[in-house]
């Protein structure tokens, strides 16, 4: 009888480590899920980050296309010195070399407007793909959250069980001792 009573403490004890256990995973998941919750929230706020961000490219595409306009006004008044300087003859020479620089100026200009331009495009498009990609990962996110949240629910289950398992164990290892007790006094 004492061996069973033994037995049934070692169990007890085996059993409150399972719950035990069971409690720190239940815990841990509780932790997981809240870590995931601001994964969520962070990479929910990226995609309006992005889009001010577009809205600033599209305000300095505005500016490049007025710098643009200008330039090309530039060239035209340029185009039209250079035409008067060389109607005046020998006099106009020297405003004509002016006249060139400047044109020069302009098409450099604006050929830096146009790789300025391009690369605002290009990061536009990149800007588009990231948020394309933001929110398949966030629903990637929520989809793990829910799997967590359903491993919480599986785990608070099987805290339950032990719990009632070592409930159990215990009443009936103190059953076990009041029998070997009035067995022993009957004796």
């Amino acid at each position: 009888m004492e061996e069973i009573i033994g037995a049934a403490k070692q169990v007890a004890t085996a059993s409150e480590g399972m719950e035990q256990h069971s409690v720190e995973g239940n815990d841990l998941i509780k932790q997981i899920v809240n870590q995931m919750e601001i994964i969520r929230d962070t990479v929910q706020d990226l995609p309006s980050i992005i889009y001010v961000l577009e809205t600033r490219f599209k305000g300095i595409s505005k500016i490049l296309a007025v710098i643009t306009t200008n330039l090309n006004q530039t060239n035209l008044l340029a185009l039209n010195a250079s035409t008067e300087a060389s109607s005046v003859g020998e006099t106009g020479k020297g405003f004509s070399v002016v006249v060139d620089e400047v044109r020069k100026l302009a098409e450099k200009t604006e050929a830096s407007a146009k790789d300025i331009a391009k690369l605002i495009g290009e990061t536009q498009a990149e800007a588009e793909e990231a948020v394309f990609s933001m929110q398949k990962s966030l629903k990637e996110v929520e989809s793990g959250i829910t799997l967590v949240q359903s491993s919480g629910a599986f785990f608070e289950k099987i805290s339950k069980s032990a719990q009632a398992v070592t409930n159990q164990i215990k009443s009936t290892s103190s059953n076990s001792s009041d029998i070997l007790e009035n067995s022993q006094t009957i004796v």
